[in-house]
């Protein structure tokens, strides 16, 4: 039996929201429509063609059936004028019953991806397909419900990440009056789509994606052969965290930090989450792999090379000439050039060096401010690379390999100050 913390429906509950009579009295902490996924404890919503010895020996506590049906039936029942109608009934007053936010996402990948970022930050009921069934089944504290893109389900918040539809103007004029949308930014209708919420009234509108200006912004998204590096702005302030390979950061995945951020949680949780799931993969030799501070644990070497010319290749590729920072060397940490192997390709960029022997420190971060008077770094995407910009690689000793670590900048205030120096 279900804790009281758990019932979504007593049977006066539902008598009076259907209209119906229970013969017994029941409480129910799920509600279900398919007899191979009841759970013990589940509303069960019957059908004419249902065997209910076999519901109720699933872990129903209660059918919901149509008057005179089961007259027999030892069991307890919510008996209905139309059953359909009284699931629909559940499911109205459910909407105003529960504490969740009602969210409402267009795609149902995009669905599954938002799932996956707010169930880090607290918890989430899933709509699944059955819109109605949904909504009858959400509990009344939870944080969060998601459902498909439905008028119906009079969304907290409305995430919209492909092609408007005639649903959008629906969608907008069922909102509450604190409704929020979230638009994808890189779309060629976001413009168009703000006008039609604000026509219906949706006050408040945000964005995601790539673009400058969006309000959830990917600011870095840097794959290598072990992981992917991601760097996010969201509503002004900047996260960072690492995937594994087989993880993916999608924009649906940013739509779902705003949304964590907008509805009261912090978005340094889900960020927290998403490195303990991190699987620490093997580092490959030959290609741009990621160093996992976690296994560095401080005590591999850093080679820091400063960038001193750009060379233009045309078809969108371009070669940075790199400059070992040699003031940084300290002898003991030297390696002749021949051992060590910098990746010819990160990103967009082809990679060289000049110098014979390569001096290693122990901080990189350190060693750059010590040489630029204190000037402040900030972390950029290596395609974005330009004179003056720092590339710090990490040697592995039993490979003799130096593996991309991070490309940084100096912060371009402090950098006018230093020279000035």
């Amino acid at each position: 039996m279900s804790s009281n913390n758990d019932i979504i429906w007593t049977s006066t509950e539902a008598e009076a929201v259907t209209g119906g009579r229970s013969t017994q009295d029941w409480c129910a902490s799920g509600v279900s429509i398919n007899i191979d996924d009841v759970r013990p404890g589940d509303l069960y919503i019957a059908t004419r063609d249902d065997d209910l010895s076999k519901v109720f020996a699933a872990g129903a506590v209660a059918a919901v059936v149509a008057v005179g049906r089961h007259a027999d039936c030892p069991w307890p029942l919510l008996e209905v004028g139309v059953v359909f109608e009284a699931l629909q009934d559940l499911a109205r007053a459910a909407r105003y019953k529960t504490h969740a936010h009602i969210i409402a996402v267009q795609s149902r990948d995009a669905r599954l991806k938002i799932h996956d970022v707010l169930r880090r930050v607290g918890s989430v009921h899933e709509g699944g397909r059955h819109l109605s069934l949904g909504l009858a089944g959400v509990p009344e504290n939870i944080d969060y419900g998601l459902f498909g893109f439905s008028p119906f389900a009079q969304s907290d918040i409305a995430v919209i990440t492909g092609a408007a539809s005639t649903r959008c103007d629906m969608l907008f004029e069922t909102m509450p009056v604190h409704g929020t949308v979230l638009l994808d930014r890189d779309s060629d209708e976001f413009l168009s789509l703000v006008a039609r919420a604000k026509a219906a009234g949706v006050q408040n509108i945000l964005s995601f994606g790539h673009h400058a200006q969006a309000d959830a912004r990917i600011i870095e998204l840097f794959s290598a052969s072990n992981a992917t590096r991601v760097v996010v702005k969201i509503l002004g302030k900047p996260h960072s965290f690492t995937l594994g390979p087989d993880q993916r950061f999608t924009p649906a995945m940013l739509a779902g930090l705003l949304i964590s951020k907008i509805t009261g949680k912090t978005c340094a949780r889900a960020v927290r989450s998403f490195e303990a799931d991190r699987v620490h993969s093997a580092i490959v030799p030959g290609q741009v792999s990621l160093i996992d501070p976690a296994l560095q644990q401080n005590l591999l070497p850093e080679a820091v090379f400063k960038v001193t010319n750009m060379i233009d290749l045309g078809f969108g590729r371009q070669t940075a000439i790199l400059d070992n920072l040699g003031n940084f060397s300290q002898k003991a940490l030297c390696f002749p050039k021949k051992e060590l192997a910098i990746p010819k390709r990160v990103d967009n960029l082809n990679l060289m060096y000049t110098n014979k022997t390569v001096g290693a420190v122990r901080n990189a971060h350190d060693a750059i401010r010590k040489n630029q008077r204190q000037g402040q770094l900030e972390a950029i995407s290596p395609d974005v690379l330009a004179p003056g910009d720092f590339v710090v690689f990490k040697d592995i000793r039993k490979h003799s390999r130096a593996v991309f670590s991070e490309a940084l900048r100096l912060i371009p205030t402090l950098k006018k100050a230093s020279n000035a120096v």
